[in-house]
């Protein structure tokens, strides 16, 4: 069973690690993958979700006046108060994520995608592997209901070490792919031209769609 207390609190300690190297320049650039943020606006946004959520402030969630909001709020507050409110409201989450677990993994997971984002924009990869990758690869089981009543076969996806089949019924289609890939794709982060060069075994173009819980990326991003 996951402790996502325990995997949002990994993803948490480590953009705060992140966040210790880097320069005003750094704090300043824009995030590819998340274009209308900066580096430093992205941790007002994911401090603005643990608030948000404890509070239960959760009206338009994750839409993106949501968003807009938490990042106007902190706009003129320093990186070091930033974090100094999401070590409370993240302690204040962890402790929500313990007694209620899965009802709030979208903020586990948007915490470890968040750290990947910032990650790609300063040049410095890394945790790409474990709990986090495993809830963000496995985001892409939202086609399973979309996938329903389609006509369209069940999909196959082979992601080591994940594997699953979302959709009714046997699969149709597979496809072989990198799981940082799929955990990437699956929250909008690879455009439609990516998630169809993957290894598939049947023309990909019908499921593209239903794959990623936010739209596809209309340019490609790569890392």
């Amino acid at each position: 069973m996951t402790d996502y207390a325990v995997v949002y609190r990994a993803a948490r300690a480590d953009l705060v690690a992140v966040a210790a190297t880097l320069g005003a320049d750094e704090l300043a650039r824009v995030v590819p993958a998340t274009p209308a943020w900066t580096v430093k606006d992205v941790y007002a946004h994911v401090t603005g979700v643990a608030a948000d959520t404890v509070a239960g402030n959760r009206q338009g969630a994750p839409g993106e006046e949501w968003t807009a909001a938490q990042v106007e709020a902190r706009h003129t507050m320093s990186l070091t108060e930033i974090l100094a409110e999401w070590d409370v409201v993240g302690a204040a989450l962890e402790e929500l994520l313990t007694r209620e677990g899965g009802r709030w993994r979208a903020a586990v997971i948007d915490a470890w995608t968040h750290g990947q984002d910032v990650r790609n924009a300063v040049g410095r990869p890394g945790n790409r592997d474990g709990e986090g990758l495993r809830l963000a690869a496995g985001a892409a089981r939202v086609a399973g209901p979309r996938l329903s009543g389609t006509g369209l076969g069940a999909l196959r996806i082979v992601a080591e070490p994940f594997e699953f089949t979302v959709g009714d019924g046997e699969p149709a289609v597979t496809v072989d792919v990198d799981a940082y890939e799929l955990a990437r794709a699956a929250l909008g982060r690879r455009s439609h031209e990516q998630m169809a060069a993957w290894n598939w075994t049947a023309d990909p173009t019908p499921y593209l769609p239903h794959l990623t819980v936010f739209p596809a990326r209309e340019t490609p991003l790569y890392e």
